[in-house]
């Protein structure tokens, strides 16, 4: 989709070394995942939720993927339940996404000092 790519080349400019990292990873557009996901090769996309993303919340989202995969997230879960530890990481990542200057949707996972999302 021409709306993602513009919004890497976006932050290859304010944040060069997430951008870098987005640049690399796979990008696959499926409707099997409900938002965005990301195994820490691709990131899983759905074009309908993109649809309905600002063109800021669209950085946003792709920030928060692109530090699941910098936190390595997916390899530090171990046998912890996975929608508790996904939780905790979206509440951790998207405080530095908010810190990063983003504009998270709505809805998002937010630590309660910060929501503004």
């Amino acid at each position: 989709m021409k709306n993602v790519q513009k919004a890497i080349k976006e932050i290859r400019v304010k944040h060069p070394w997430i951008g870098i990292l987005l640049s690399f990873l796979g990008q696959t557009y499926t409707t099997e995942v409900r938002t965005m996901a990301t195994d820490c090769k691709t990131v899983f996309i759905n074009p309908d939720f993109v649809k309905t993303l600002s063109f800021d919340e669209l950085c946003a989202v792709l920030v928060h993927e692109s530090l699941h995969v910098i936190c390595r997230h997916i390899f530090r879960q171990g046998d912890r339940d996975g929608e508790a530890f996904n939780m905790a990481g979206d509440h951790a990542i998207n405080s530095l996404v908010h810190d990063l200057g983003y504009t998270l949707p709505v809805g998002c996972l937010v630590p309660i000092w910060n929501q503004t999302a």
